[in-house]
């Protein structure tokens, strides 16, 4: 697994909530403890989240959070970059979005995931 950290999440520039330096460098050091990848990936790039198994393929996930920017914005952000993850043709690659579980986020997101009218869901994760 490999997951991508950019200066906005660990706090570098920009103005943050109290204490989120001390929750972002405390995840990531779980993250690598656990043996994860931090950084770019080899092939997806500045993938958020790059799950590799070797029975079911690839998951690349791109993650939105809360921010200060406007939270349509953020979705269409994230849907891009998803939809170019997507453009990739593979039997054993699933792309995916992450937001959080939150009425405003989850109202945002139903809307926008119909899925594929061409191809079914291959997604190796139970519920998606």
């Amino acid at each position: 697994m490999c997951v991508d950290i950019d200066a906005m999440e660990r706090c570098n520039g920009g103005v943050h909530p109290a204490g989120k330096r001390e929750r972002a460098a405390a995840a990531e050091a779980r993250l690598k403890t656990l043996g994860v990848e931090i950084g770019k990936h080899p092939e997806f790039g500045r993938a958020d989240v790059v799950a590799t198994h070797p029975a079911h393929g690839t998951v690349v996930v791109e993650v939105e959070g809360n921010s200060s920017r406007q939270r349509e914005q953020a979705m269409y952000s994230a849907l891009g970059q998803t939809m170019l993850m997507m453009r990739r043709e593979s039997d054993h690659l699933t792309s995916a979005l992450a937001v959080p579980d939150e009425e405003p986020w989850g109202a945002a997101a139903a809307e926008d995931s119909r899925p594929h009218p061409t191809r079914p869901s291959t997604s190796p994760l139970p519920g998606i």
